[in-house]
Order: structure tokens, then C-alpha cells, then sequence
């Protein structure tokens, strides 16, 4: 049975208008495209917010909202990861940048930097762990005399007069600690840094025992006060500190890295990944359309009307998704490349069917009413069932894919509207195509194929059946990966400065949050987050009190009892005369030679004493020796004073409290209302989902308003499954329905759905075996392959039903369209591939392995089911004859 004649009729005579006007429809068509345009731009909008692929109606997310309203600091975060040789620098650079983003209250609220608070200069050694405190504390007692002396001349001579006892300690026989070399090598990093013109050098830890002013990497947070719902978000937030960066010099020529990460860097990294990666795919996908449609149809003036087409399908389709949703999300935004693989179907189908018959002698005019009249009605269908496909996911919870159904939906429909109307009027007036043996070509490339496939039907079914019952039991083991970091490149800056954060151990993206309603309370919930196995530890306002404070402040007080009376008449006066300057220098450098040819001498130490003595020369013996001396002295001086103000301070703590806290770390754990913040860090890898889950139903069962990454990411998860199984579901029972009313029979429908079916078992068993799981953007494959995956199905059964011959079918457009069409979806979805955000790559790695197997099953295997049941069709009336 063929689909209904009356709608056919209505198809081919709406066609016969358009091939009657076509110029007139023409410009119908253009002023529609150009009204579409103009509203697409003017009112263009991306949203990267979490709202804009969940929503926010979910229980999950209000109880994070309820979270970051008690705690604004954790809202529009940006966390800037300082990174140097040594912790003088880091800090330096930190306190720098720090005075430069006040500055930009404009753009930057909450500014917060560890290495600029007096506070933990004040009490830094306090919160060293015992161990390294008792280390440095031994170390400073080792290290009074130099410290004392220094203290007395905080000068270049101060500083090289050390030298000089020290090395003529170790020509009477004394062993120098390794952190003299050390020091010796930074001495000579700093003049070749200044011989050079370079920035400011390392500083003297090794003086101290260590880095007396904090570690190597540093952390300031901030706040950025621009709207997250505007096109890549964040970009003047994240410009504004590159330029300051720049400005200051903080560079990796200059031994400073600096990364940023944060809710806001994060977001913004990835719009410009996906818009990135989209405007490749997209000319990617161009390009091999161009390929494919050159081979396949090798008419000039057939691919220049498919293109128009599509382009007018393309504009119309990006008009009505400002209409209908009003802004694109990462994963809507990829319907452009969709539709470019998409949209071109209807016209490549109507297009060959017209070749067909413009082949056979037709007229132009008649021969697109042939067309129209052949392939109208299973063009139409498959555009339902596509937009069924997209479509299914509104009714769901996920409204990153309900926005892109939608879009890609109505796209759908727009684009059988151009391929039936447009497509037609171009064609209408240009004349008859070339091209001729392009269906030839092919007919003669696959014979021998579809003619083993009909010589061996039922073993072909057979085996396909088999190969997706197998492929089947595979797939029930495919994993779905709920992370929403699983999505972003793993290479990507704000997800290296996440990872250094967590081997640091300075946080850890993927803590639970518990709030206590009352400090009284604290202890009683964090024991009881203590008491499950899946939490590692937990930090409360205590946690930011340094421990055993009695032990540790007597280790201070003995140092200080050692060094301050030195430290605390420290001279201020570091400069020298340009005489003095050159002196001291002269007589360094020729102690530094004498070591030179002292073969009984440390190996280590002579090497670092000939690399200072090279510096030392060429910086005598520079054009503006004068200048760089002074330079240098300038920078060792402060290199000297700064740790020297650090020790007399840090030496004279005192007992704390978390009331003596400075604000800025108080109001990350507690409320203006008098709640309090508690942080479970897991035990588990958060990076396995199973894990995750584990943790957030441990957590949740004992504290159901808790929240954090693990929570938001396991409700996404959930929200995403259950749209998943809705959108199947809705799609599968709606295409059923329609292929019911438009086929007619039962088992036509089943045979149009089985290949499909089996492309989905493949697909899901693929991504099984090759490690490919199922993730938030790449979940809508296999709905789609249900929608897409149909289109095929209806083209090759339609077109059996017409010529009543399987023989008839394969000489035919229908498989070669088919082939081609699939194989240009094949192409735009390849081009996603490509890209560098690792969720729209699966989605297209995915995407292009489902139509590969739809490409099979539906030009093999359904050919084979078909010509099998003939088979057996025909058996049994051969056996009822010869009964009668």
C-alpha cells in the first residue's frame, strides 16, 4: 500500500504552483530569509549559566541556591592560581596583582588574597605543620649568626661580607649546608637577571629554612560582578585580569605563571570552546558536503540550488530559535552543524528522484513533478519523525536538550518547507541538470553488492539478527557519566589550575557542603559526616585555627628569643656608594676565582662559585656598570629586608581564635545569619560515577539539603536519565503511531523500526568497547536514532511498495539517496568530532557511529528482511497453490 494518494496529490500540487511562480516564490522566500536574519542578530543571546541546561526548579538546585544565598561569596567565583619558583615570588606577585583588581570594583567584588592579608604574615609559622615549624625554627637557630649579621647591614656588603666567613669557613675545614650553594645559585640568578634586563629575581628562602613567606603557588578569589547570561559570559572579567597580568609582567618568561578557574572562568572557557569548535565543524561539514554531493550527484547546478536551500533553511531555523527559546546553551548551539547535516536530506532525496527522471527523458517542469509525486509524501514523513525525535526531549527535565529540540524541531520543519518550495523554484528556473551516469556510476559500484545481499537474504538477516542480540547484551553494560567536568577539554587552563589546586591540597572541587544552623552545632555534624565511610575528613571553623598552638608557640617564642633582639635593631640604611658598591663586588668575585682551581674544594660549591663570579664579572664590566650594581644591590636588599620584617613579626605571635580571623576568611564559613559552613572532603575518586553516587546517597540519607559538586552533578545525572527514558519513549510510541496511520500494516512498520533498532544495540555496544560512555551532551544520540534513523526505513520500504519489485529498488534513487544523504549526515557529524570540548566531540564521534550502522542496516540488512519475506511470502503461496 502506498501513502495516501489524497495527500500526495496535495504535495505534487503545491510543487506544480511553485514550478508555475518560481520567481515569484523566490522572492518570497528571500524576504523571508532576510526578515529571519535581522531578527536573529538583534536579538542573538547565549546563556552558559547552569540554568540554561537544567533549569531551576529542582529540589538539588534550590537547596545550592538556598547554599550560595547564605554564602554569596561562593557566586560568579574566579580563583586566580599563582604559580612561581619559590613562595617570595609567589607572594610578591599575588600582593601585586591583589592592588591592581581593587582597583576594578566595577568587575571585581570580594577580592581575597592569602599573601596580602597582614594577618598570615603576622602568623604564618603557626600554621606550618609541627614538623616543619620544629624544622625551620632549627634551621633559624643554625642560621643567628648570618641572620643577626645581615639584621646589622641589610647591604650588599651585609650580604657579601656573609659570603666571604662562609667560604673561608669552609677553607678551615667546616661543611657548608647544601642551602648555601642554593644561595649562591640565586645570588647569580639575580645579576644575571639584572645583566639581562629581566624582571626581579628568586628570593632567600634558603636563608630561612625554608620559604618564610608561604608557598610557590597562591591563591586570590574574587567575585565578578557581570551577568552570566551574557554571550560568553565572563570575557570582560577574565580580559581584565589577563591585562593586568600582562601589565605587571607576571609571566612565564619571567618564571610566574597564572591560571585561572572558578564558576565563571569555567563557564567562559567553555562557550569559547564550543564557539570555537563549532565555527570549524560548521566549515568543516561545508566542505565535505561539497565533496560528497559532488560525487554522489556530479550536477553543478543540483548542488548549487541544495545549498541555497539549505542556507535559506539555516536562516529560517536560527530566526525561529530566538522566537521560540530566545537563546542558545552549549548544547543548542550546536544545531547549526546538526541542521547542516540534517537539512539536507529532504533536498538531496527530491533532488536525485528529479535527476531520475530528468535521466529518463522527462521535461524539466515534469520531471520536479515527478519528484514531487515519488518521494513528497516520504519526505514529509521523515521530516516528522525527525522533528519527533528532537522534539521528544521537551516534555522532559533537561532543558539544555529541550531547548535544542525545539530549535532543531521547528528546524526540521523549515527545512522540508525550502526543500519543497525553494529547491523546486531555483531548479524551476535553470535548465535540465548534468550529471548524467551519476546513477549509473553507482548502480554499477554497488550490483555486485546488493546483489550478494539478494542472493543471500536470509543469511544476511540472520546474521544481523544474531550480531544485535549480541550487541545488545553489550550495551546493557554501557555507563552513563554524569560529570560535568567530563565535558570540558581535560587540557583546558581552568581545569589544570582545578587539578594543581587539588594536588596541593588547597581544595578540592568536589567537597559536600553541610550547614550547621549554630556554631553549638558544628561538632555534632561533623562527626556525624565523620561517621561514614565515604567521607575522608571534614573542615570546620576550627579547621582555620592553627592546632597544638601551645607547643608551636613555644617553639616560636624560643626562636624569638634567639633572633629578635638582633632583628628588632635591624639597620634600615642598605645603600652603598657607587665605590663601595664596586669593592665589594671586586673582592667577592676574586675570593669566588680562587675557589676556581681548588680541585680538594665541594664540586657543587666550586660550580656555583664560578657561575657567580661570571656573573659578577660581566656586570663589572658592563657599559652601565654603575646602574646595574645599583640595581642589583637594590633588588638583594629588598630580597634581604622582606623575609627579615617577615621573621620579627612572625616571631612575635601569639595565641588565635576564630574570632580573630580576618573577615574575609570568616564570612566563607559563616552566615550573616549565624549559620555555619561544614566541608566533607570525600574518600573515594570522584572522577567514577559510582563513587559519586555512593557519597552523595551516604550524604544525602543523613543530610538531605546538603550540596556541592558531587550533589549537583548526581542530580544532573538523574534528571538527564529520566529525560533520556521519557524522550525514548515519547519518540518511540509517536513514530510507531504515525508509521502506523501513514504505512498501514503492522509488519512494515516493524521492518522500518528493526534497523534502527539494531543501529542502536551497535551504537551502545560500540561505545561500550571503545570506551565512549554516555554523558550529558551526548545522551541524545540514541533518541535520535530513533527519529533519524526511521527516515531511511520509510524512503526504501516506500519505494519497494511503488515498483512492487525488489529488483526495481535497487536500480532505482532511493538507495543511492539514501547513501548519499547518510553519508552527508555522516559528514556534519564527523565535522563535531573535532572539537575541543570533549562533550560536543563524543556527541559527534557518537552521532557518526550511529548512522554508519543505520547506513547498514538500512541498505543491507532492511533489503534483506525485505527480500526474505518476499521469499517466504512467495513459498508460501506456491504451497497453497500446489494444496489447492
Amino acid at each position: 500500500m502506498k501513502t495516501p494518494n489524497v495527500f500526495v496529490k496535495q504535495l505534487t500540487s503545491c510543487v506544480a504552483v511553485v514550478i508555475a511562480r518560481p520567481v515569484f516564490f523566490l522572492a518570497i522566500a528571500a524576504l523571508a530569509t532576510i526578515w529571519a536574519g535581522f531578527y536573529a542578530v538583534e536579538h542573538f543571546k547565549v546563556n552558559s549559566s547552569r540554568d540554561a541546561l537544567i533549569g531551576s526548579s529542582a529540589p538539588f538546585l534550590r537547596d545550592y541556591e538556598a547554599f550560595q544565598d547564605a554564602f554569596p561569596i561562593y557566586k560568579r567565583s574566579i580563583v586566580i592560581v599563582i604559580e612561581a619558583e619559590n613562595g617570595q615570588k609567589a607572594a610578591a606577585a599575588a600582593r601585586s596583582l591583589h592592588a591592581e583588581l581593587i582597583k576594578r570594583p566595577d568587575l571585581f567584588t570580594s577580592i581575597f588574597a592569602p599573601a596580602a592579608e597582614p594577618f598570615f604574615r603576622e602568623n604564618g609559622l603557626l600554621y606550618l605543620d609541627t614538623a616543619d615549624l620544629e624544622k625551620v625554627v632549627d634551621e633559624l637557630a643554625r642560621s643567628q649568626a648570618a641572620l643577626s649579621a645581615l639584621a646589622n647591614d641589610p647591604s650588599l656588603r651585609g650580604l657579601f661580607d656573609l659570603i666571604l666567613m662562609a667560604l673561608e669557613a669552609s677553607e678551615h675545614g667546616e661543611r657548608l649546608p647544601a642551602s648555601f650553594v642554593q644561595l649562591m645559585d640565586q645570588l647569580a640568578d639575580t645579576g644575571q637577571s639584572v645583566l639581562s634586563g629581566g624582571g626581579e629575581s628568586s628570593g632567600w628562602g634558603s636563608l630561612f629554612g625554608g620559604d618564610p613567606l608561604g608557598p610557590a603557588l597562591q591563591v586570590i578569589t574574587l567575585q565578578a560582578t557581570e551577568d552570566l547570561s551574557s554571550v560568553l559570559s565572563g570575557r570582560a572579567a577574565v580580559a581584565a585580569i589577563r591585562a593586568i597580568t600582562e601589565e605587571l609582567e607576571l609571566t612565564p618568561e619571567n618564571g610566574i605563571t597564572v591560571r585561572l578557574t572558578g564558576s565563571i572562568p569555567l563557564a567562559y572557557e567553555e562557550m569559547r570552546e564550543v564557539g570555537e569548535s563549532l565555527g570549524l565543524a560548521g566549515v568543516l561539514s561545508l566542505v565535505l558536503l561539497v565533496l560528497i554531493l559532488g560525487f554522489g550527484v556530479r550536477s553543478a547546478r543540483i548542488i548549487f540550488a541544495i545549498f541555497v536551500t539549505l542556507f535559506v533553511g539555516l536562516i529560517w531555523t536560527l530566526g525561529w530559535a530566538m522566537y521560540a527559546v530566545g537563546e542558545f546553551n552549549m548544547i543548542s548551539a550546536t544545531f547549526a552543524v546538526l541542521f547542516l547535516g540534517l537539512g539536507v536530506d529532504f533536498a538531496i532525496h527530491i533532488c536525485l528522484r528529479y535527476q531520475q527522471a530528468v535521466e529518463q527523458g522527462e521535461p524539466n517542469d515534469k520531471a520536479l513533478k515527478v519528484a514531487a509525486e515519488s518521494v513528497g509524501g516520504a519526505v514529509m514523513l521523515n521530516a516528522i519523525t525527525a522533528a519527533i525525535g528532537f522534539l521528544s526531549f521537551i516534555p522532559t527535565g533537561y532543558k539544555g536538550v529541550a531547548d535544542l529540540g525545539l530549535i532543531a524541531g521547528g528546524g526540521m520543519v523549515l527545512a522540508v518547507i525550502a526543500s519543497l518550495t525553494v529547491l523546486p523554484a531555483i531548479l524551476a528556473i535553470t535548465r535540465s541538470p548534468t550529471g548524467r551516469g551519476a546513477g549509473k556510476s553507482y548502480a554499477k559500484a554497488t550490483g555486485g553488492l546488493f546483489r550478494a545481499v539478494e542472493g543471500n537474504a536470509n543469511v544476511v538477516s540472520v546474521i544481523a539478527l544474531v550480531l544485535a542480540v549480541i550487541a545488545g547484551l553489550i550495551a546493557t553494560q554501557a555507563r552513563f557519566d554524569f560529570s560535568t567536568l567530563a565535558l570540558k577539554d581535560p587540557n583546558s587552563e581552568s581545569l589544570i589550575a582545578l587539578r594543581r589546586l587539588h594536588e596541593e591540597g588547597i581544595a578540592t572541587d568536589y567537597a559536600v557542603y553541610v550547614v550547621a544552623e549554630t556554631m553549638d552545632e558544628v561538632d555534632q555534624v561533623a562527626q556525624k559526616l565523620l561517621n561514614l565511610e565515604t567521607i575522608k575528613s571534614v573542615e570546620t571553623p576550627a579547621t582555620y585555627v592553627p592546632d597544638d598552638q601551645d607547643y608551636k608557640l613555644a617553639l616560636i617564642d624560643e626562636a624569638g628569643f634567639l633572633l629578635l633582639p638582633a632583628l628588632q635593631g635591624a639597620s634600615q640604611n642598605g645603600s652603598l656608594s657607587e665605590e663601595d658598591r664596586r669593592r665589594v663586588v671586586d673582592d667577592l668575585e676574586q675570593k669566588l676565582r680562587s675557589l676556581e682551581s681548588n680541585e680538594t674544594d665541594d664540586g657543587d660549591l666550586r660550580q656555583a662559585a664560578v657561575k657567580l663570579a661570571d656573573v659578577l664579572a660581566g656586570l663589572m664590566s658592563a657599559d652601565d656598570s654603575a646602574g646595574l650594581l645599583k640595581e642589583l644591590e637594590q633588588q638583594l636588599t629588598t630580597n634581604v629586608t622582606q623575609p627579615l620584617e617577615f621573621l620579627t613579626k612572625a616571631l612575635q605571635a601569639g595565641p588565635l581564635e576564630f574570632a580573630d580571623l580576618p573577615e574575609a576568611v570568616k564570612r566563607r564559613v559563616l552566615a550573616e545569619d549565624g549559620r555555619v559552613r561544614i566541608v566533607g572532603v570525600p574518600a573515594e575518586d570522584m572522577t567514577e560515577s559510582a563513587a559519586m553516587r555512593r557519597l552523595v546517597d551516604d550524604v544525602n540519607e543523613v543530610f538531605p539539603t546538603a550540596t556541592g559538586r558531587p550533589v549537583l552533578e548526581a542530580g544532573f545525572g538523574q534528571v538527564v536519565v529520566e529525560a533520556f527514558k521519557k524522550a525514548i519513549a515519547i519518540a518511540i510510541v509517536v513514530i510507531v503511531l504515525v508509521l502506523l496511520v501513514t504505512v498501514r500494516d503492522m509488519a512494515d512498520t516493524a521492518l522500518i523500526l528493526l534497523p534502527l533498532v539494531m543501529a542502536a544495540c551497535f551504537t551502545a555496544a560500540t561505545g561500550v568497547i571503545v570506551g565512549i560512555p554516555f554523558n550529558l551532551a551526548n545522551i541524545i544520540v540514541l533518541p535520535l536514532i530513533v527519529g533519524l534513523g526511521v527516515a531511511n526505513g520509510i524512503h526504501i520500504l516506500l519505494r519497494y511498495r511503488e515498483d512492487d519489485s525488489m529488483d526495481e529498488l535497487l536500480k532505482s534513487s532511493t538507495p543511492r539517496a539514501v547513501v548519499l544523504s547518510t553519508l552527508t549526515t555522516i559528514g556534519a557529524f564527523g565535522a563535531l568530532s573535532v572539537s575541543a570540548h570533549d562533550g560536543i566531540q563524543s556527541m559527534g564521534l557518537l552521532l557518526t557511529i550511529a548512522m554508519g550502522y543505520l547506513l547498514i542496516c538500512t541498505v543491507i540488512v532492511l533489503p534483506a528482511l525485505l527480500f526474505w519475506r518476499a521469499q517466504l511470502n512467495a513459498g508460501a503461496v506456491a504451497k497453497q497453490q500446489r494444496r489447492s
